[in-house]
């Protein structure tokens, strides 16, 4: 019965480090139409997109705020992130790492994290 157990526990402790690192590696390569046209698919889920800042809204008020028209060649979408206010993206190349969310029947990226990138 023992070694019932501590078998039990040690695949336990596996499957959770397995999860631990499926859920930390970095996502693949999204270009923008294929969110735009199926975003069903990718709603609530992790998307690594690149492309050239087109636009930024700032919408800062107590706490950073901005809004994003992030274009790559397939086409545009808008990234909500809570970017530092002093700094101006617009026409930097940019790799966003976010959640494919929608507001207003439209679909944006929540950034989770934002790397300039050299072009």
């Amino acid at each position: 019965m023992d070694n019932l157990l501590k078998i039990s526990l040690v695949l336990s402790l596996l499957g959770i480090c397995i999860l631990l690192f499926l859920s930390q590696r970095d996502s693949k390569q999204t270009e923008i139409k294929e969110i735009q046209d199926n975003s069903y698919r990718f709603m609530n889920r992790k998307v690594s997109i690149e492309g050239r800042v087109r636009n930024e809204k700032d919408y800062s008020n107590e706490k950073p705020f901005k809004i994003l028209e992030l274009q790559d060649k397939t086409g545009s979408i808008q990234v909500t992130c809570n970017c530092p206010t002093g700094q101006n993206l617009t026409g930097k190349f940019i790799h966003v790492d976010g959640k494919v969310t929608e507001y207003k029947k439209q679909v944006q990226v929540q950034a989770d994290e934002i790397v300039l990138k050299e072009r």
